[in-house]
């Protein structure tokens, strides 16, 4: 008699070959930005990849049940502040508020180190803003002086 298959394992499986594929591509990101010289890019790169596999120690995983290690280091973003549109900054400035009010101890100090950079981004953009409409503003007086 045949035996029924196990569909579950074949999904787990399916899912275990496929965070394997995933942390290889990750690390041979990282790889080339080290080999390109961003010796601290690759730092900041890497450790988004750590986030994402779980809290680990020198001898493995850390279990569930130990309290998770205080926040050092930069803040942990999705991509650099510098790529993201004003709407993302905003909503990732509301979120690090609300962290920042209402969070856990790491998520607290991450929030309060990135909203000053948060707010140095916005004022920037803000900047940028009121700098292209000015220069709006003056080639279209010169267009009504001209005329």
């Amino acid at each position: 008699m045949a035996k029924k298959p196990n569909y579950r394992f074949e999904r787990q499986e399916r899912e275990r070959l496929k965070a394997e594929k995933k942390a290889a591509r990750e690390a041979e990101r990282i790889q080339r930005k080290v080999e390109e010289g961003g010796a601290a890019e690759a730092d900041a790169a890497a450790a988004p990849a750590a986030a994402a596999t779980g809290p680990t120690s020198e001898s493995g995983p850390v279990s569930p049940s130990a309290p998770p290690p205080q926040y050092s280091g930069p803040p942990i973003a999705i991509r650099p502040i510098e790529t993201m549109t004003p709407s993302e900054l905003e909503t990732l400035r509301q979120n690090a508020r609300r962290l920042a009010a209402s969070g856990s101890a790491r998520q607290k100090a991450a929030a309060q180190d990135l909203l000053p950079r948060l707010e140095a981004a916005l004022e920037k953009i803000a900047e940028e803003k009121r700098q292209t409409a000015a220069a709006k503003m003056a080639q279209a007086m010169r267009k009504v002086k001209s005329e």
